[in-house]
């Protein structure tokens, strides 16, 4: 007969190529339900007053305001990278490694919040500073994992000053 390695080893042939090709045709989908969403804004050459300098971050996803399971596609927004967090006057730029950098400008943000996930990552209790914002009518999320503990503080805190929301973030 035929043993039970080689059956092992034909079901795992077939099972990941399959995997793939379904995650691959999800993603495809799911760029094409969302083909409406507007282009970033380009990161303007003046961005103002820095208030907040080179936080080391994580850029965990983006995703529909109040839908922590529906990662926003185009733009590569949905791609994970390792970014730079900088606030100015102007605005947040998420300078991004191998993936489009993300500008929101302060009149589009509303504001940032801890939580302990958001789809693809799961931290401890409160790990990540998720951007609160709106671009072209859309309200998205935006998941950051901080290399450093001491660093959301002071993100939260330059957004609030931008947002005029005070120091009360929750």
């Amino acid at each position: 007969g035929v043993s039970e390695t080689a059956v092992a080893l034909v079901v795992v042939l077939v099972a990941v190529p399959l995997f793939w090709a379904l995650m691959w045709l999800g993603w495809r989908a799911r760029r094409r339900r969302q083909a409406g969403l507007a282009p970033l804004l380009p990161v303007p050459d003046q961005r103002g007053t820095g208030l907040l300098d080179d936080v080391e971050a994580t850029y965990v996803t983006s995703t529909f305001a109040g839908q922590q399971l529906e990662r926003v596609v185009p733009y590569g927004l949905g791609v994970p990278s390792a970014a730079v967090v900088r606030v100015s006057t102007g605005g947040v730029l998420l300078d991004r490694r191998g993936a489009p950098d993300v500008w929101v400008p302060a009149g589009a943000l509303l504001g940032a919040r801890l939580q302990r996930g958001i789809i693809g990552k799961v931290v401890d209790a409160e790990g990540l500073v998720v951007l609160e914002w709106e671009h072209a009518g859309t309200r998205l999320d935006t998941g950051l994992r901080l290399r450093h503990e001491a660093d959301r503080k002071r993100l939260l805190d330059a957004v609030a000053a931008l947002t005029g929301a005070g120091k009360e973030q929750s």
